[in-house]
Protein backbone atom coordinates (compact mmCIF):
# COMPACT_ATOMS: atom_id res chain seq x y z
CA UNK A 1 0.00 0.00 0.00
CA UNK A 2 1.20 3.51 -0.81
CA UNK A 3 2.49 5.65 2.02
CA UNK A 4 3.17 8.87 0.06
CA UNK A 5 -0.31 10.18 0.83
CA UNK A 6 -1.43 13.54 -0.52
CA UNK A 7 -4.05 15.64 1.16
CA UNK A 8 -6.91 16.07 1.52
CA UNK A 9 -8.17 12.51 1.79
CA UNK A 10 -11.47 10.91 2.77
CA UNK A 11 -11.57 8.60 5.79
CA UNK A 12 -13.61 5.99 3.86
CA UNK A 13 -15.52 5.50 0.61
CA UNK A 14 -18.79 5.99 2.52
CA UNK A 15 -17.57 9.35 3.87
CA UNK A 16 -16.45 10.28 0.35
CA UNK A 17 -19.96 9.80 -1.05
CA UNK A 18 -21.50 11.92 1.72
CA UNK A 19 -18.97 14.75 1.35
CA UNK A 20 -19.00 14.70 -2.46
CA UNK A 21 -22.80 15.06 -2.42
CA UNK A 22 -22.49 18.05 -0.08
CA UNK A 23 -19.74 19.72 -2.15
CA UNK A 24 -21.68 19.21 -5.40
CA UNK A 25 -24.91 20.57 -3.86
CA UNK A 26 -23.01 23.65 -2.69
CA UNK A 27 -21.08 23.88 -6.01
CA UNK A 28 -17.74 23.88 -4.21
CA UNK A 29 -15.89 22.62 -7.29
CA UNK A 30 -12.39 23.78 -6.34
CA UNK A 31 -12.62 22.00 -2.97
CA UNK A 32 -13.88 18.82 -4.64
CA UNK A 33 -11.04 18.97 -7.18
CA UNK A 34 -8.53 18.91 -4.31
CA UNK A 35 -9.60 15.33 -3.49
CA UNK A 36 -8.39 14.04 -6.90
CA UNK A 37 -4.92 12.49 -6.79
CA UNK A 38 -3.32 13.17 -9.19
CA UNK A 39 -5.19 16.37 -9.93
CA UNK A 40 -6.82 16.35 -13.39
CA UNK A 41 -6.53 20.15 -13.57
CA UNK A 42 -4.04 22.57 -12.07
CA UNK A 43 -5.23 24.13 -8.82
CA UNK A 44 -4.90 27.59 -10.37
CA UNK A 45 -7.27 26.74 -13.25
CA UNK A 46 -10.12 29.24 -13.72
CA UNK A 47 -13.36 28.42 -11.89
CA UNK A 48 -15.34 27.81 -15.14
CA UNK A 49 -12.78 25.19 -16.24
CA UNK A 50 -13.00 23.42 -12.88
CA UNK A 51 -16.81 23.46 -12.97
CA UNK A 52 -16.74 22.05 -16.54
CA UNK A 53 -14.73 19.07 -15.26
CA UNK A 54 -17.69 18.13 -13.04
CA UNK A 55 -20.73 19.47 -14.95
CA UNK A 56 -21.57 19.18 -18.63
CA UNK A 57 -23.66 22.25 -19.46
CA UNK A 58 -24.16 21.05 -23.04
CA UNK A 59 -26.41 18.33 -21.60
CA UNK A 60 -28.78 20.91 -20.05
CA UNK A 61 -32.35 19.82 -20.53
CA UNK A 62 -31.30 16.53 -22.10
CA UNK A 63 -31.43 13.11 -20.59
CA UNK A 64 -32.70 12.39 -17.13
CA UNK A 65 -34.94 15.02 -15.45
CA UNK A 66 -32.84 14.82 -12.27
CA UNK A 67 -29.81 16.03 -14.20
CA UNK A 68 -27.86 12.78 -14.01
CA UNK A 69 -26.36 13.33 -17.47
CA UNK A 70 -25.07 16.77 -16.49
CA UNK A 71 -23.07 15.55 -13.48
CA UNK A 72 -20.04 13.86 -14.93
CA UNK A 73 -17.73 13.19 -11.99
CA UNK A 74 -17.29 11.46 -9.72
CA UNK A 75 -20.98 10.34 -9.74
CA UNK A 76 -24.40 11.97 -10.16
CA UNK A 77 -25.55 14.11 -7.25
CA UNK A 78 -27.95 12.51 -4.80
CA UNK A 79 -26.68 8.96 -5.10
CA UNK A 80 -25.92 7.11 -1.86
CA UNK A 81 -23.13 4.76 -0.91
CA UNK A 82 -23.93 1.10 -1.57
CA UNK A 83 -20.62 -0.81 -1.41
CA UNK A 84 -16.99 -0.88 -2.43
CA UNK A 85 -14.56 -3.56 -3.52
CA UNK A 86 -10.84 -3.81 -4.11
CA UNK A 87 -9.72 -3.63 -7.74
CA UNK A 88 -6.03 -3.73 -6.86
CA UNK A 89 -3.90 -3.34 -3.76
CA UNK A 90 -4.41 0.43 -3.61
CA UNK A 91 -7.47 0.92 -5.84
CA UNK A 92 -11.15 0.43 -4.97
CA UNK A 93 -14.36 0.67 -6.97
CA UNK A 94 -17.23 2.34 -5.16
CA UNK A 95 -20.83 1.60 -6.10
CA UNK A 96 -23.50 4.22 -5.47
CA UNK A 97 -27.24 3.94 -5.95
CA UNK A 98 -30.43 5.98 -5.99
CA UNK A 99 -34.06 4.92 -5.73
CA UNK A 100 -36.63 7.18 -7.37
CA UNK A 101 -40.27 6.61 -6.36
CA UNK A 102 -42.58 6.50 -9.38
CA UNK A 103 -45.78 6.94 -7.40
CA UNK A 104 -49.21 5.35 -7.75
CA UNK A 105 -47.96 1.94 -6.67
CA UNK A 106 -45.45 1.70 -9.50
CA UNK A 107 -42.08 0.13 -8.70
CA UNK A 108 -39.22 2.49 -7.88
CA UNK A 109 -36.70 3.27 -10.57
CA UNK A 110 -33.24 2.33 -9.30
CA UNK A 111 -30.01 3.76 -10.63
CA UNK A 112 -26.45 2.60 -10.08
CA UNK A 113 -23.07 4.16 -10.85
CA UNK A 114 -19.46 3.40 -9.97
CA UNK A 115 -16.31 5.42 -9.48
CA UNK A 116 -12.76 4.64 -8.40
CA UNK A 117 -10.73 5.71 -5.41
CA UNK A 118 -7.04 5.29 -4.61
CA UNK A 119 -6.27 4.00 -1.12
CA UNK A 120 -3.41 5.17 1.07
CA UNK A 121 -2.78 4.16 4.67
CA UNK A 122 -4.10 7.58 5.68
CA UNK A 123 -7.31 7.50 3.64
CA UNK A 124 -8.85 7.58 0.16
CA UNK A 125 -8.61 9.97 -2.78
CA UNK A 126 -10.57 10.29 -6.01
CA UNK A 127 -8.95 9.26 -9.29
CA UNK A 128 -9.88 9.86 -12.91
CA UNK A 129 -10.00 6.74 -15.03
CA UNK A 130 -11.46 5.19 -18.14
CA UNK A 131 -14.76 4.58 -16.33
CA UNK A 132 -15.45 8.33 -16.57
CA UNK A 133 -15.66 8.08 -20.34
CA UNK A 134 -17.26 4.66 -20.57
CA UNK A 135 -19.88 5.16 -17.82
CA UNK A 136 -20.79 8.85 -17.82
CA UNK A 137 -24.32 8.17 -16.66
CA UNK A 138 -25.75 5.61 -14.27
CA UNK A 139 -27.62 2.54 -15.36
CA UNK A 140 -31.22 2.18 -14.26
CA UNK A 141 -33.36 -0.82 -13.41
CA UNK A 142 -36.87 -1.26 -12.15
CA UNK A 143 -37.22 -2.74 -8.70
CA UNK A 144 -40.33 -4.54 -7.45
CA UNK A 145 -39.98 -3.44 -3.83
Amino acid sequence: MRTDAPSPLFASPREAVELVNRLVAEERWRELLAYYHPAPLHASAPDPDIRAFFVDDSAEGAGHPAGFRRRRRPFPHGFEYRSHRALARDLVEVEVTISIPQGAGDPDQVGFATFAMRRWEEGYGLVVGSWDASRPTPTTDTEDT
